[in-house]
């Protein structure tokens, strides 16, 4: 489809590389490696793509439900969606003077489903970084945040933090699983000890020539410099050249025991093993071995009571139906 005065030609997305992960997993630096390339615009994120997406979920719920049938189909809703989705981008996509948009908001990993419904030709690159990188560092957003109301609660908090990145991995290693050869999966530490050889394999994914400029980022000046706060990043930050010499730093900036907590969160997840991470208590120090099995079996202490909890209150809604009737 040609969408008017755009002077370009879209085809259900064939065009865009959505780009998604939890936060703090690489997707920044992934997104400045693309934009260097010159056939790909990598904006600022976007930041409302999982809003649209929210809006035709809502559409879709009401279809099912009758209510608004006669008036579409869900073919039509994931065509409408997807026009207007793209329309968004095009004049970014025209003013760079470029072929392909890479649209880059961590968010939207947590709809990769629906977004590969929505445009079944676009390509989707799933960012994945050690979750004891991933806390530490959303930890170190809240201290710079510090008492700023605005900080969400997994930058402040580790549990939130654990769940945030468990919530994300989860439905990019879905999306993974169920569509291979239309969502790359990209390790942090890979990326930043081998840049050429990932970025070799990202412009193979996406059907273009590889670009030297990719591997030197911090060389060019990206539009995305507007989302630089001082808090998620300050310039440094953003414009750092990838540095494998960053891939362990996280061991300097969590406690012992948020280690362990981490670990212990993560030790049993069979996405991250396959995907190489090792959680072994070998890398522990050994005095908090014992802590480390009393951590583990609060956590999964906690886990039964939860599912305890749950089962409790199902059979007590199941009681209190059958008692109405």
């Amino acid at each position: 489809m040609t969408i008017l005065n755009s002077g370009l030609d879209f085809d259900q997305g064939a065009n865009l590389v959505f780009v998604g992960g939890s936060p703090r997993s690489g997707t920044t630096m992934l997104q400045n490696m693309l934009d260097c390339h010159p056939d790909i615009a990598g904006g600022p994120e976007f930041d409302r793509v999982p809003d649209v997406v929210a809006l035709r979920n809502m559409l879709m719920n009401s279809i099912d439900n009758g209510r608004i049938s006669v008036f579409l189909t869900k073919d039509e809703v994931d065509r409408e969606i997807g026009y207007f989705i793209e329309r968004l981008f095009a004049p970014y996509t025209r003013k760079r003077n470029r072929r392909i948009l890479s649209e880059k908001t961590p968010w939207n990993v947590l709809h990769f489903t629906a977004l590969l419904e929505i445009f079944p030709s676009a390509k989707f690159i799933f960012c994945v970084r050690d979750p004891r990188a991933v806390v530490s560092s959303m930890l170190q957003v809240g201290k710079r945040a510090q008492s700023s109301k605005t900080a969400p609660d997994f930058t402040r908090k580790i549990g939130c933090a654990i769940s945030m990145v468990k919530r994300c991995n989860q439905m990019g290693f879905r999306a993974l699983r169920e569509n291979p050869d239309r969502v790359l999966l990209v390790q942090y530490e890979e990326l930043v000890a081998a840049p050429e050889k990932m970025t070799q394999q990202i412009c193979g994914f996406l059907g273009i020539l590889w670009n030297s400029e990719m591997l030197t980022p911090e060389k060019k000046k990206h539009d995305g410099e507007v989302g630089v706060d001082g808090v998620w990043y300050n310039k440094e930050m953003y414009y750092r050249a990838p540095e494998s010499s960053r891939v362990e730093s996280w061991r300097n900036e969590i406690s012992t025991m948020q280690h362990i907590i981490v670990a212990t969160a993560f030790k049993d997840d069979a996405d991250l093993k396959t995907a190489g991470y090792v959680f072994s208590r070998e890398q522990l120090p050994t005095w908090t071995k014992i802590l480390e099995k009393l951590v583990s079996l609060v956590y999964d202490g906690s886990r039964w009571l939860k599912w305890r909890f749950n089962q409790i209150r199902s059979l007590s809604n199941h009681t209190s139906r059958n008692s109405k009737v």
